[in-house]
């Protein structure tokens, strides 16, 4: 998969993430259906969306939670207000 492209990938789940911040908590699985969705016109699998999600929790942008048999993704930082 391109730089690029993971790049996009990245910037939509945040995005995604921000934009419901406070309001939704979102599993990971669906996150993943709804990257792959978004992205499948351009032949992005399940597997790219997680080797994106893995790079976005090492780079410390999100934060990923395991609370019993659920996983939830969510921003490291809150966003700033605009």
């Amino acid at each position: 998969m391109e730089k690029s492209l993971e790049d996009k990938i990245g910037a939509y789940i945040v995005k995604l993430i921000t934009d419901f911040y406070g309001k939704k908590k979102f599993k990971s699985l669906a996150i993943l259906k709804d990257a792959v969705a978004a992205f499948s016109d351009q032949g992005v699998s399940k597997r790219d969306v997680k080797g994106v999600i893995k790079k976005l929790v090492d780079s410390g942008k999100i934060t990923y939670f395991y609370a019993g048999a659920e996983t939830t993704l969510t921003l490291s930082k809150p966003p700033e207000k605009a």
